[in-house]
C-alpha cells in the first residue's frame, strides 16, 4: 500500500503540470484545466494498480493520452452547452417577438408605470384592463364582477390595448 502511495506521489509531483498545460493548451481556461487535472489524477488512481509496472516512456503516452481525452470531453461539453444555450437564447427572443400585449406590458413595466399608464384610460376601461391583464381574470368574470356584458368587456380591454399601444409608440403587438 505504502508503494502506491509513493507512486501516486511521484505521478504527481512529476505529471501535474504537464497535464494541466496539455489541458489548458485546449480548453483556454484555468477552472476547466485544474479540473480536467484532476479528474486525470482520479482515473490514474483508480487503475493505479495497472500503471505500476508500466515503463516511463508507456506511462507518460498513457498519462498524456488520458489528458487530452479529458481536455477534449470538456471541450465538447463546453461546446454543447454553448450551442443549447444559444439555441434558448433564439427560442426565447422568438417566444418575445410572438407573445402578446399583456405579457410585453409585464416585462416592459413596472406597477407604479403600469398604474400611470391606466390613468390615461377611462375609469370602466382602465378597471376592464386591470382586471383582464393585471390580475389575469376571465372577460366572463370581469363580466360578472362589473355586472356588464361579456362582450362590453371585450370591448374595452381591446381598446384599452390599443391606446396603450399608441402610447408607447406602438412598441407592443398582439
Amino acid at each position: 500500500m505504502k508503494k502506491k502511495r509513493l507512486f501516486f506521489e511521484r505521478l504527481y509531483e512529476e505529471y501535474e503540470q504537464k497535464i494541466y498545460q496539455v489541458a489548458f493548451s485546449i480548453l483556454h481556461n484555468e477552472e476547466q484545466s485544474e479540473d480536467a487535472t484532476q479528474d486525470v489524477f482520479e482515473e490514474l488512481y483508480i487503475c493505479i494498480d495497472k500503471i505500476i509496472n508500466f515503463e516511463a516512456i508507456d506511462l507518460k503516452k498513457f498519462i498524456l493520452r488520458i489528458s487530452k481525452n479529458k481536455a477534449i470531453d470538456m471541450y465538447r461539453k463546453n461546446k454543447t452547452q454553448i450551442k443549447y444555450f444559444n439555441d434558448f437564447k433564439e427560442q426565447k427572443v422568438e417566444e418575445y417577438s410572438e407573445s402578446n400585449v399583456e405579457e410585453k406590458l409585464e416585462e416592459l413595466i413596472t406597477k407604479d408605470q403600469f398604474k400611470e399608464i391606466v390613468t390615461l384610460l377611462s375609469k370602466k376601461s382602465a378597471k376592464s384592463f386591470i382586471y383582464v391583464v393585471y390580475y389575469g381574470l376571465t372577460l366572463k368574470e370581469v363580466a360578472l364582477i362589473l355586472d356588464e356584458k361579456e362582450e362590453t368587456i371585450k370591448k374595452r380591454v381591446q381598446r384599452a390595448k390599443e391606446k396603450l399601444k399608441n402610447v408607447m409608440g406602438g412598441y407592443l403587438s398582439e
